[in-house]
């Protein structure tokens, strides 16, 4: 008598069938999305992308089988989470707020594209969101500096960016994340490096060792940004499916480096941001 199949096997066909099924299927672009109605919406006070930062680095960055990719638009003021059947629009409305609207084609729906997203946003995640950054130098007689890493357009998710300076390594930054020093007022000289095994081969053009040389004044502040900024062309079916198809597919980044940023852009960014580990 044969053994009835069990539940793990049965799952793993259900992923495979519905992974070739969507594979065959012809992606919607965002334009096409959009001019379907909204299966959800939601409206919030919070700011645009401090909601798309929260759901960035708590569901979309953990693993999982939607395959979502994810985008930030500035100067629009809106971000979104896509996949070839599914978009997760947030738009910055003004004095309104933000406006979340969901869009799925019907395989989108019955695959249950962006379900983890939109659980996730079901309750405003930044409805009590604060964040007490100590901003001043511990002394008029030093200088302190931001470190941390907000970038645009196409999410960038790989980890181990190393800071340093002159040599000495400060912190490692992801996504969302900043460090703060203090130091005696001197001409330094900052760096950035990738670890080897954490730097994609396919955007490895664009992630050499980036260097910052800053005269620092006593009692100053300073804000230095390691900004990647990505297209926003979706992730395509040949570049998720191997490192060869990584390699041999168009590339995502424009360019990646460190910034220096004024007060005000700094402040709004740090605003998003984690203490790096």
């Amino acid at each position: 008598m044969e053994k009835p199949m069990n539940k793990a096997c049965l799952k793993f066909l259900l992923i495979i069938s519905c992974g070739l099924l969507t594979a065959c299927a012809r992606p919607q672009t965002i334009n096409q999305l959009t001019e379907l109605t909204p299966e959800k919406e939601f409206n919030y006070s919070s700011n645009y992308e401090c909601i798309y930062s929260k759901t960035l680095t708590n569901v979309v960055a953990v693993p999982f089988v939607s395959g979502a990719d994810a985008f930030l638009d500035r100067d629009k003021e809106r971000a979104w989470f896509s996949t070839h059947f599914s978009l997760l629009l947030i738009k910055n409305e003004g004095e309104k707020g933000t406006n979340i609207q969901l869009f799925r084609h019907k395989r989108g729906a019955a695959f249950g594209h962006l379900n983890d997203v939109v659980e996730y946003l079901a309750n405003d995640p930044c409805k009590k969101e604060t964040n007490n950054i100590i901003l001043e130098p511990e002394t008029r007689s030093m200088a302190k500096v931001f470190f941390y890493r907000v970038g645009n357009g196409k999410h960038f998710s790989p980890k181990g960016l190393h800071v340093y300076c002159n040599g000495k390594e400060l912190s490692e930054l992801n996504n969302y994340q900043y460090s703060s020093h203090s130091f005696k007022p001197d001409k330094y000289s900052f760096s950035a490096k990738w670890d080897l095994m954490k730097k994609p081969l396919f955007e490895g053009i664009n992630l050499g060792k980036k260097t910052i040389e800053i005269d620092l004044k006593p009692g100053e502040m300073y804000f230095i940004n390691y900004k990647i900024i990505q297209d926003y062309q979706k992730t395509s079916s040949t570049e998720r499916q191997s490192i060869i198809g990584k390699i041999l597919s168009n590339k995502h980044m424009e360019s990646a480096n460190f910034v220096q940023e004024a007060r005000n852009v700094a402040l709004q960014k740090l605003k998003l941001c984690k203490p790096a580990k």
